[in-house]
């Protein structure tokens, strides 16, 4: 009854449960041919899509088998959008017993980073200002035009 269809009570469909990874195999995971990533303790493997990437391969490359989850956050503001995209590339979870952050990388810096990113937000210092880069837009405009009166 209602949304979804044969959900519930009659459906014989069942999601199998995710595979988990703890962080030994998710590290094995960085080279240019075998990728993987965490964000949000999901685990993704983005080898495919790291060369289509519109940020470039190298950015993927870079947090290829560590948490991702600060810069992934940092560069994709729109996450349901990016969200269509990672779907299809989950393979799983980080398991329970694991934590959030790889070893590698130290909770102090990650903190800062995330108070640091916080702090720049509540400045606004993300926001966009249109005039300006109108005004940019313009100046480039009318220096180029001069040159071109100039020459002819």
């Amino acid at each position: 009854m209602g949304k979804g269809g044969n959900q519930g009570e009659g459906s014989t469909e069942r999601q199998a449960p995710m595979p988990t990874y703890r962080w030994e195999e998710i590290q094995k995971h960085n080279l240019r041919t075998d990728r993987w990533l965490v964000i949000d303790r999901k685990v993704y493997n983005v080898t495919k899509w790291s060369q289509r990437h519109p940020g470039g391969h190298r950015v993927i490359g870079h947090y290829s088998g560590e948490d991702a989850t600060d810069a992934f956050r940092a560069f994709h503001l729109d996450l349901d959008f990016v969200g269509k995209f990672l779907k299809p590339l989950l393979i799983g979870e980080l398991a329970p017993e694991e934590p959030s952050l790889d070893r590698g990388k130290s909770s102090q810096i990650t903190e800062d980073f995330r108070a640091l990113k916080k702090t720049a937000e509540d400045m606004n210092l993300f926001k966009t200002n249109h005039l300006f880069f109108f005004l940019l837009l313009s100046h480039i405009i009318i220096m180029e035009s001069i040159a071109w009166f100039i020459l002819s």
